[in-house]
Order: structure tokens, then C-alpha cells, then sequence
């Protein structure tokens, strides 16, 4: 689940109602690091090249965590909230909940390895509620970045960076994670004996006011980050003024005009866009004020470049400049274009999907709501099982001995492992399955040499036991234990025709650090 987000509540600065503080002794703290010290480490390097470039002053960045926080396109963090079982078969006291406890201390300390731009700052495996539970809170950075810092805030970037790319609103890069993350501690729970039941999630039975609203939030945010860019468009226009200073001969009356034109950009609640009222219609609400919006941002951009051909009184020195805003404004138009066309399929989308929507309420009344929850069930059944026959017949296809370079941090490639270049290569074998994750062994020591790990494979693709082939592998206590932990955390495909039970071996080959 995805929490608010309260670092001193997660560190027990103070203790909510439904706590013990008599049990508070017994949390666990895996990291409590200051935010902001935290943004200096991640940022300081990045907001001084991006300060060193800008030509306005008032452009800089001072305090970049301030930005974000008071900003709202990014939140300065996110939190992550997993907990195993309830109060009725994992209660704090409990020996079950000993190793719930213990299954959540495993599944946390890969968690940074795992996810390398969600940059943890405070994590707590909390024992004085009713059940064992862990709050994890992040920051997520992309690196590479072409707007703004180099290095910046963006959970959609730093989770795109990690591979996880969506598929649509509802199938976003965020729940894609969260289902990973998920997955990771299935496996983890299946080696201390609890078996993830998966309930399906509370949108499939959403009410048809609670799905109207998640559908107009989706919205109202896709079109806020649309009229965002818009705005630092307009703000760069602003800085290709400045860099004409030495050549325009009404320069200082155009930068007043601009400076009153930003103040009231930044300002003014006609350019803000205000929140939903009530039940209205992503329609409604989409013609009332988003249309609107962005029609005022349209004539506001049309309005800075007529005060820059205002402020160009020498033809033949802007001769050049002009041909470069000219073919600009022709890629905005595009832009503009393309906007307007995803916004008509958008609305499109949503007609459909409420149409849908009331249909499927239609059948509930008439048919009765355990009827249609009944065929549901089945539909979804059988959907699973044409997608495991898919995946199947797909693996047979791929190689059954795959490798990955360490030293790259790649995913496994589709070579034979004696072509690969270099000492540091995994490399496994399970007849009819293929590799979905191979974590690469957390390794600092001086050894080196071959580890041949035996593994058990259920039918979901976890590992469920790992053992060392002693006679294959070079005689190491360290290496032994670094390749048998990353073994267990292995996963593979799927594939409910495979043994309930299926043998198969990963072979670790550690170089010297």
C-alpha cells in the first residue's frame, strides 16, 4: 500500500493512538536520515551546473528541496507500506509473527540494490501496532535529465530507469513497481511458509461515484503537467530574450513588459487550474476549464513572440534569430497538434469506459451481484491460464542456458555463456524455463572463483531451496554464502505444466574486488 508519508510519526517522534508505547522498544530501525541532507547528497552538484548556465539570476535554484516542496508537479518523497497477514493470523506476540517479521527484515535488505534511483532516507519495521509492518520512504531521481537539473526529482523517470515502463493510467510504471516489489516478497514469505493470496485489487469492484472520480483525477493531472510545460516554454522564451540584450535597442521596456507578463503568470488564478466541483464530469470539467486554460496559455505564447518581433527593430541583426523562433514556433504548432488529438482520444476513452462501466452496473442489478462477481472470477481464471499457455510456448522457443555480464548490470542476454568476454558472468540452466530476475551477489572480499548453487523451483517461478555444490565450487565460506543468498531471490517464469518441484542450477563466477 502507498502511505502519506510521516517521517516523524515512521521514527516514533511521537506515538499515534493506535500504538503500544510499552512495545515501542521493539521496532526496528533500518535507516533515519535527514531529508534535506539527503537532497544535498542526491542534487548540490547538478543545481550548480544548472545555476552556472542560466543568465538570469532569478532563474537560479537556492534550495532545490524547497522548490519541490512547495512545488506541485514532484513530492519531495514516497512511502511504501507492506505488511504480511492481519491481526487475526499474524499479531504482534505471535510466532507467526516472529516470521513475518524476520520475512520483512529479508525482503528490505535488497531493497536498495534492487531499486537504485529510489534513493531510502527512513525505514521502520514497526511491532508496536497490531501487526509487523514496514514503512520504507524514498526519494526517486533520474540522471540524464535535458530539462531542468541533470540530476532531478521524478518517481515516473526514476522508475522508467529501472525498466518498469506502463502501459496506460490504470497499468502506470507505479503499479507495475509495486507489483515487482510485491513479487520480491512472495518469495521471500513462500521461504518462511506463508503462501501470498492474491484478492485482486479494490478497483475491480469500485463504486461507479469512486470510479468517475479516480477517472477525473487522472485527468485533471495529465492536463496540469500539459499546462505546466506550457509554462516553462513561455519561461524559456523569457530566457532567449535576455541573450538578445546587446542587439535590441528597446530591450529594457520589453523586459519590464515580460517581468509584469511572468509575475502574472505566476500569479494570477486565471492561469491556475481550480479543483473538481463535486460529481462534475471529466467532460464538463474538461470544456469548463481545462479548454479554456489552455486556449489563455495558447494567446499568452502568441503575446511573447509578438513582443519579441515588438522589441527586434534591426532586421538585418536578427535576420538570423528570427529563421531559428520561426522553425521553434512551427515544432510548438506540432506540438500543439499532437496535444489536441490525444486529448479528443482521451475523451473518447472515457466516454467508453463509462458507457462501460454503466453497463456492468446494469448487470449487477439485473443478474445479481454474486452472479456477475461469480463469472468475473471465471473470466479472470481462465484469462490466467491462456496467458501461462502463452508464456510456456514462448519459452520453449528461447535458449534454456542464458548469462549476464556482473560488471554491466545488465539483464540476462540470449548468448550461450562460453561466448562471453571477461571473469564476471552468472549463468543457469532449468529445462523449459527462462530467467525473470538473476540478482547480482552483494560481493566486497578479496576471493575469487567458480560457486555452483542446486536450486528448487516451484511452479510460480520462485525459489523455494538452494544448496552449495561443493565439488563444482571453489572452497569459499564468503562467496558461498553471498551466491546462496542471491539464488534464493532469483526468479523464474511461471509455468503450471512444470514440475511441482523442478531442479536447476545457477553457477556465480566472482572475480577479485
Amino acid at each position: 500500500m502507498v502511505g502519506k508519508g510521516s517521517v516523524n510519526h515512521n521514527s516514533r517522534k511521537f506515538n499515534a493512538k493506535n500504538t503500544d508505547p510499552e512495545r515501542t522498544h521493539l521496532n526496528i530501525s533500518f535507516c533515519n536520515e535527514n531529508i534535506r541532507t539527503v537532497y544535498h547528497e542526491l542534487f548540490d552538484e547538478a543545481q550548480k551546473r544548472f545555476n552556472e548556465k542560466q543568465t538570469r539570476s532569478d532563474r537560479c535554484i537556492d534550495d532545490y528541496y524547497e522548490k519541490i516542496r512547495s512545488g506541485k508537479q514532484e513530492k519531495p518523497f514516497h512511502e511504501l507500506i507492506l505488511q504480511i497477514g492481519n491481526c487475526d493470523d499474524t499479531a504482534v506476540g505471535t510466532e507467526t509473527a516472529d516470521k513475518a517479521t524476520e520475512a520483512l527484515r529479508e525482503y528490505f535488505s535488497g531493497f536498495q540494490e534492487r531499486n537504485p534511483h529510489l534513493r531510502v532516507f527512513s525505514a521502520h519495521l514497526h511491532l508496536d501496532e497490531h501487526t509487523p509492518h514496514i514503512h520504507i520512504d524514498f526519494v526517486p531521481f533520474t540522471t540524464g535529465s535535458k530539462r531542468g537539473l541533470d540530476t532531478r526529482v521524478s518517481l515516473k523517470q526514476a522508475l522508467l530507469q529501472q525498466g518498469f515502463k506502463g502501459d496506460g493510467k490504470r497499468d502506470n510504471e507505479w503499479n507495475r513497481w509495486v507489483q515487482s516489489e510485491k513479487e520480491v516478497l512472495a518469495a521471500v514469505m513462500e521461504r518462511y511458509g506463508f503462501e501470498w493470496e492474491q484478492k485482486g485489487t479494490h478497483e475491480e469492484h469500485l463504486s461507479d461515484y469512486d470510479y468517475k472520480k479516480k477517472m477525473r483525477a487522472a485527468e485533471v493531472a495529465e492536463l496540469t503537467e500539459k499546462v505546466a510545460d506550457l509554462k516553462e516554454k513561455v519561461a524559456d522564451k523569457q530566457g532567449d530574450f535576455k541573450e538578445m540584450e546587446s542587439r535590441i535597442l528597446n530591450y529594457d521596456k520589453g523586459e519590464r513588459s515580460l517581468d509584469d507578463l511572468k509575475k502574472e503568470l505566476d500569479t494570477s488564478p486565471d492561469y491556475a487550474l481550480p479543483e473538481p466541483q463535486g460529481l462534475m464530469t471529466a467532460k464538463s470539467y474538461k470544456t469548463k476549464f481545462a479548454e479554456p486554460l489552455i486556449k489563455k496559455l495558447k494567446k499568452l505564447v502568441l503575446t511573447v513572440l509578438a513582443r519579441y518581433f515588438e522589441m527586434a527593430d534591426n532586421y538585418y541583426r536578427l535576420n538570423n534569430s528570427n529563421g531559428r523562433y520561426y522553425r521553434e514556433n512551427q515544432r510548438l504548432e506540432s506540438d500543439n497538434e499532437y496535444l489536441t488529438a490525444k486529448n479528443a482520444e482521451l475523451q473518447e476513452e472515457n466516454r467508453q469506459l463509462r458507457a462501460e462501466n454503466k453497463d456492468f452496473a446494469f448487470l449487477r442489478k439485473m443478474f445479481g451481484e454474486e452472479r456477475i462477481d461469480n463469472l468475473m472470477d471465471e473470466a479472470r481464471e481462465l484469462q490466467k491460464k491462456l496467458d501461462a499457455s502463452r508464456r510456456d510456448a514462448m519459452a520453449q522457443e528461447k535458449s534454456l542456458e542464458e548469462a549476464v555480464d556482473l560488471s554491466a548490470g545488465k539483464e540476462p542476454d540470449k548468448q550461450d555463456p562460453s561466448s562471453f568476454s571477461g571473469p564476471s558472468v552468472i549463468a543457469y540452466t532449468l529445462e523449459g524455463r527462462k530467467a525473470r530476475s538473476l540478482p547480482v551477489p552483494s560481493y566486497k572480499g578479496y576471493g575469487a572463483g567458480d560457486v555452483s548453487v542446486t536450486i528448487m523451483v516451484n511452479r510460480k517461478g520462485r525459489v523455494i531451496a538452494a544448496r552449495i555444490n561443493e565439488n563444482d565450487s571453489t572452497k569459499d565460506d564468503q562467496l558461498w554464502e553471498f551466491a546462496i543468498k542471491a539464488a534464493k531471490n532469483s526468479i523464474f517464469d511461471a509455468s503450471p505444466t512444470a514440475e511441482e518441484r523442478q531442479l536447476g542450477e545457477i553457477v556465480y563466477r566472482f572475480v577479485k574486488q
